[in-house]
């Protein structure tokens, strides 16, 4: 169980807030939803999502998750929603290699949103204190790439830094584990609208941790 919260020292639009939920059954199987929520009161967005999951041994992981886009616009113009299936698989290539890949199909789309997703990412781990993962995102004919670097001193503290997306923006931030609680703070710097700050907190039960 999490919620988070993002803001934008410029621009009300970027302010961010969500909750997750995310529950483990019949032992490699894991249920999911959220709800995730920007904007003010001239503009606003949402988001609802469910999500299923299921592991394959420790090689192999696939995932599907249903989410609602919703667009409200204040003074009278109404709101337009939208709904999206995603699909996504985790390999496990090598002991320090991992693939990712998400591929997202619009099952009700409207004008002016944003067109069918897809990724693909890798992960390779140097050692257990340095990792470092890139990924390829596309929507539409708009390719982006993003780059990140782990490094993860002790089991409970992890270091992230990031860089890529149009236009470009760079991103830090760092997650403490505090045995039945998470919590991540991070800024990420955008061209214009300047530094975007958020923070996070994660609770997880012993038996679904």
């Amino acid at each position: 169980m999490g919620v988070f919260s993002a803001s934008s020292f410029l621009v009300e639009e970027l302010n961010a807030y969500g909750l997750s939920l995310s529950k483990r059954f019949l032992k490699n199987n894991y249920f999911g939803m959220g709800y995730r929520y920007s904007g003010y009161s001239l503009y606003k967005t949402g988001n609802l999502y469910a999500t299923f999951s299921r592991d394959f041994g420790k090689l192999f992981s696939v995932g599907l998750r249903a989410e609602q886009r919703s667009i409200r616009q204040g003074e009278g113009y109404g709101q337009i929603n939208s709904w999206h299936l995603q699909a996504g698989t985790k390999v496990r290539l090598s002991q320090k290699l991992q693939a990712a890949s998400l591929f997202g199909i619009d099952v009700k789309k409207r004008s002016g949103q944003e067109t069918t997703p897809f990724h693909l990412g890798l992960k390779y781990s140097f050692s257990d204190l340095f990792a470092i993962i890139l990924e390829s995102a596309m929507s539409g004919s708009q390719p982006e790439l993003r780059m990140a670097l782990r490094y993860i001193p002790t089991p409970k503290i992890e270091f992230i830094g990031g860089i890529g997306g149009k236009p470009l923006s760079t991103s830090f931030g760092f997650k403490l584990d505090c045995s039945s609680f998470i919590i991540s703070i991070a800024t990420a710097y955008r061209p214009v609208f300047g530094f975007s700050p958020a923070v996070g907190l994660e609770y997880s039960d012993a038996n679904n941790k």
